[in-house]
């Protein structure tokens, strides 16, 4: 299933929580108030039956009590996570791993992370260690793919190798590209709601007991019957809050089964190595624990690499038996860690894998081939990224890894791509010294290395203050001010940086569902391509019509090269965004088209083709050549 199928079907999916969750509060309101009802009549034998009362007032107090309780207790809960991964982090009492960090173990957690992230056309996900669990485990969290959070637990981080945690951070990426981190949020949001009825009624129960120790002492009566009362109707709350809870949590069990299953599955896909996902699952299932020590690990269940509580039945479980997502890797799997007892599984090299396409197969060079790879990760990709990332020098990577030279590193990076004006650009910064230190060791790079440069730039500049941000922006801005020619890439770098550093609603609804409501928009995005490719005159209409075939009204033409302005591209991409996902995927498709009609890739095409699909929040890996076709990169 294609990324953008897995977007429409987690929105689907939205829909239809949303349908179950409004079935567990009619049911719980049902049952509160046949409760209210059968108390009434204990306590007043002249009770009117059961008709006549629904239509009294006591019945219609308990439905809006109800309803405002529950909604109260969702939103709140939204309101904790409306900055999705940041909300979490602060709620689990995270601590963020920063891009200069030191010690060993979150090094290598970085280097895993940076590698994926470049082979999946990611920005790198903010890192968080949760400190306080000695266990296992690791979620992500997040309203859109670019702005992803993972969290791994102290313990996931020094008992894990860096194959078996190469599986667990594979596992958590395919959460990303099947979006399910934003279905997560609203999982935990949603029984929220319904838990908050009965820790009202737990609340109502400790006052009945404070209130009845204390009418002991006054021996008051009729003061004690109230507080007799409060203990019936707290307990009541209790019950049916926790019979809604339950019914939530089945839900929730049932939905989260599925895709544990799914994600492990995408992990084998991306690194072509079973035996570090295995490796990590049997250390789980021989001994090592997954459950964690917070007050919330009920709440993010089913968020978890692993099952976080200690104790659990079966029909409530958020993951499937371990035993069981082993086998599904292949029968092996489970044999061996039978075997191993306490030990990870080690993978025998000769041994063929026959439910796995070979590695480092070729790809076909289409648009299709390309907007089908959206989301998705092959060891090919994974192998590119290892080899970018090993050709960056020390003091570059070094660098990178602190807000100020990372911001340095882009200007210089600019600077080397403006080719004559960039002396001019150097001559005119204030900071010149600094930028002439980095401009030696990143123009022997070459331009296919700029943006992977720009994704391992990101993570130390988010790290800063929403001050810091901006003023790195408008440093960036200002310096870009001085190339009389906004090129490809540098549009490429604004928008990234933009896209990263600036704060935006995550939560933003799809606003379009027809191309005609975006006409002009995909006109001037298509026309920018068609440009871009080098294509002129008859050839270039001919182009444009083709791709936008599809998409475009009737009577749209080619719009001139003049009026095609990279600046005024930004503002039509972030409108795009707003499309539904499967229009979405015919969109990249098409600009995919563009890109290939020569049956090459330009930089400067794929940088474009990046910038888009980046800010559509379509992660797109890097465009590896065919062998049958000579791509310049």
């Amino acid at each position: 299933m294609s990324f953008f199928e897995q977007q429409a079907r987690a929105r689907r999916r939205s829909l239809v929580l949303v349908g179950y969750f409004l079935l567990a509060v009619l049911l719980t309101m049902v049952a509160v108030v046949a409760g209210f009802y059968l108390l009434h009549a204990y306590l007043d034998s002249k009770v009117p039956p059961l008709g006549p009362w629904l239509r009294d007032g006591p019945a219609l107090v308990a439905s809006l009590t109800v309803l405002a309780v529950v909604a109260a207790g969702s939103l709140t809960k939204l309101w904790q996570l409306r900055d999705g991964g940041e909300g979490l982090a602060r709620l689990l009492k995270a601590r963020a791993v920063t891009a200069g960090a030191d010690a060993p173990q979150e090094r290598q957690l970085i280097n895993v992370v940076e590698e994926m992230a470049i082979a999946a056309g990611l920005p790198m996900p903010r890192l968080y260690v949760l400190d306080n669990e000695p266990h296992i485990n690791a979620m992500v969290a997040g309203y859109q793919t670019s702005r992803a959070c993972l969290f791994v637990t102290r313990g996931a981080l020094e008992q894990l190798p860096r194959d078996e945690l190469q599986g667990v951070i594979a596992h958590e990426f395919s959460h990303i590209f099947n979006a399910d981190m934003r279905l997560n949020l609203h999982l935990v949001a949603l029984l929220a709601g319904i838990l908050t009825l009965g820790k009202l009624g737990s609340f109502l129960m400790r006052n009945a007991f404070h209130l009845s120790a204390s009418q002991r002492h006054s021996r008051n009566s009729n003061k004690d019957s109230g507080g007799a009362l409060f203990l019936v109707v707290g307990l009541l709350l209790v019950l049916i809050g926790y019979l809604g809870l339950l019914f939530g949590r089945l839900i929730k069990a049932a939905i989260s089964r599925q895709r544990e299953m799914l994600a492990d599955a995408g992990a084998v896909q991306f690194t072509r190595n079973p035996a570090g996902l295995a490796g990590a699952l049997t250390r789980l299932r021989n001994g090592a624990g997954t459950e964690l020590r917070s007050v919330y690990a009920e709440d993010m269940s089913h968020m978890c690499f692993g099952n976080p509580l200690a104790a659990h039945r079966r029909w409530l479980a958020t993951h499937p038996e371990l035993d069981e997502r082993l086998a599904a890797l292949g029968p092996q799997w489970l044999a061996r860690a039978r075997v191993s007892a306490r030990r990870a599984a080690t993978p025998d090299p000769q041994q063929p894998q026959p439910h796995l396409a070979a590695a480092g197969s070729a790809m076909a060079f289409s648009g299709a081939a390309v907007a089908a790879q959206v989301g998705t990760v092959t060891p090919a990709h994974l192998g590119y990224a290892q080899s970018l990332v090993d050709m960056i020098p020390p003091p570059v990577r070094a660098g990178l890894r602190e807000a100020d030279s990372a911001r340095d590193i882009l200007m210089s990076l600019m600077v080397a791509n403006a080719g004559s004006a960039g002396a001019g650009m150097l001559a005119a910064h204030p900071q010149q010294a600094a930028l002439a230190h980095w401009l030696p060791l990143l123009r022997p790079l070459g331009p296919r290395m700029r943006l992977p440069l720009v994704d391992l730039a990101l993570p130390a500049l988010r790290e800063q203050s929403l001050d810091a941000r901006q003023q790195t922006l408008q440093a960036l801005t200002s310096l870009l001010r001085q190339d009389t020619a906004f090129s490809v890439f540098e549009f490429t770098l604004l928008q990234l940086v933009t896209h990263q550093l600036l704060p935006r609603d995550g939560r933003k609804a799809v606003l379009y569902h027809r191309y005609a409501e975006v006409g002009p928009e995909l006109t001037l995005l298509l026309s920018v391509l068609v440009h871009a490719s080098g294509a002129t005159g008859d050839a270039a209409e001919h182009l444009f019509q083709r791709s936008g075939r599809v998409l475009l009204p009737a009577g749209s033409t080619l719009r001139p090269r003049t009026v095609c302005r990279l600046e005024w591209l930004g503002e039509a991409l972030n409108r795009l965004n707003l499309l539904a996902p499967r229009l979405k995927q015919a969109l990249v498709q098409a600009c995919a088209d563009i890109v290939l009609t020569d049956g090459k890739v330009q930089v400067p095409e794929a940088e474009l083709l990046r910038a888009v699909c980046a800010t559509l929040e379509c992660p797109m890996p890097p465009l590896l050549p065919s062998p049958s076709l000579a791509a310049e990169r």
